[in-house]
């Protein structure tokens, strides 16, 4: 990958190195660039970056400040929805286990309609969780 930038900034800002001198140079750059840590990804963007903004073949030296950059930039946000959907796959789980979660959905709903008491909706809860071995928790609950 660094041999390929390197090979690319010699023809665009036309410094003339023969393929020896640019796997030579690209073999110090690739020793720097893991002496800090950076990964491919990082890499990658901040050739993106120096190709763009830099007049003349880049130094290591505003290779590892765009890195800097990169890596001081706050992490994308995740989408929401994307995480809600990772937690509640359905794809993992068993037809039981599909079937158990609707009649906890339906005690629940039961209960918020006053059709049955918050007991009832809980003793029909925990039995279902107990069959798989878990427990309820919560507030005033233990866990174990």
């Amino acid at each position: 990958m660094v041999l390929k930038e390197i090979a690319s900034w010699n023809i665009r800002f036309n410094r003339g190195l023969g393929a020896q001198q640019a796997k030579m140079l690209a073999e110090e750059y690739h020793e720097d660039l893991v002496s800090e840590n950076v990964t491919s990804n990082e890499f990658a963007e901040a050739a993106r970056a120096v190709r763009k903004r830099c007049m003349y073949f880049p130094r290591m030296a505003e290779i590892l400040k765009e890195v800097e950059v990169i890596r001081a930039r706050p992490p994308a946000p995740v989408s929401r929805s994307r995480m809600i959907e990772d937690v509640t796959s359905r794809h993992d789980l068993t037809d039981e286990e599909r079937k158990i979660n609707i009649e906890r959905i339906r005690a629940i709903k039961a209960m918020l309609a006053g059709k049955l008491s918050m007991d009832e909706a809980l003793g029909i809860t925990k039995r279902k969780v107990d069959k798989f071995g878990g427990r309820m928790a919560g507030p005033g609950r233990s866990g174990k």
